[in-house]
């Protein structure tokens, strides 16, 4: 019996101690993994449309200023023609790969001083507007035939490739931004400070983000749209105008399509 008891008291202590030391084990390990910071890169680049040439394969200087392809305008038209740009902006940037809360915004303003500066605005219902191509010999009256409203149109450079390497797109004046088309508004619009993003912003950061792209809802879905970015892939932009009231000899044009971090 006394055997019996020392070995049942042997055995609870050392249960206790094994218990013990079990419960004092305290390890701390860390991880950590640290990216280096890269510069916001943003280029908007202008080049000569080519019938059939891949849009990836536009590269260097391009040309300075956007031109349109004038022959289906008649002077003289009350009615808004549409004239394609012969010209097209290949835009590219690393927004996505920035961290969120940069934007980038695409506008005129046209009442900068210049050859092509708007004198004052034509009426739009409620609305005092200023965008568009200007007409140079606009005077302080407005005339109709003033402003020849400017439209872009941006895709994928897949996409572009895809739809529009062999066909400039045809007047997408009347699209709605689903379709990634917008008017061009000016800085002077009187409703432009309440003008949604798929309006005015062009760009934004955060893996979700770079160059505007379109607007909408996802397919079977019935969520609020939401805007659509390119993420890391160029972005290509097409032109065009409407012209009406044309008159000969008339000049349109704006010097002040900006692409800014801020709005000024």
């Amino acid at each position: 019996m006394k055997k019996l008891l020392g070995l049942l008291t042997v055995l609870t202590v050392t249960v206790f101690m094994a218990t013990s030391a079990f419960a004092d084990v305290n390890i701390i390990k860390s991880a950590f993994a640290s990216f280096d910071p890269v510069a916001m890169t943003f280029s908007v680049d202008l080049y000569e449309w080519e019938s059939g040439k891949d849009f990836t394969t536009y590269t260097g200087t391009g040309v300075g200023s956007i031109s349109f392809d004038l022959s289906g305008v008649t002077l003289g038209n009350t009615s808004a023609q549409w004239a394609s740009g012969d010209v097209f902006a290949k835009i590219s940037s690393n927004l996505s790969s920035q961290q969120a809360g940069t934007t980038v915004y695409m506008y005129t303003k046209n009442t900068t001083d210049g050859d092509y500066k708007a004198k004052v605005g034509r009426v739009d219902g409620t609305k005092t507007l200023y965008n568009g191509l200007v007409r140079k010999e606009a005077t302080a009256t407005y005339q109709p035939g003033d402003y020849a409203p400017l439209f872009v149109k941006c895709k994928k450079i897949s996409d572009a490739n895809a739809d529009y390497k062999s066909t400039k797109p045809a007047d997408f004046s009347a699209e709605e931004p689903y379709n990634g088309s917008r008017i061009l508004a000016d800085y002077s619009d009187s409703d432009f400070s309440t003008l949604p993003e798929s309006a005015k912003v062009i760009g934004t950061s955060g893996a979700n983000g770079g160059v505007w792209v379109g607007y909408g809802v996802p397919s079977g879905q019935t969520v609020d749209p939401y805007n659509w970015y390119a993420g890391s892939e160029d972005v290509i932009m097409f032109f065009g105008a409407n012209f009406d009231h044309v008159t000969g000899g008339s000049h349109y044009g704006t010097e002040t399509i900006k692409f800014v971090q801020s709005i000024e």
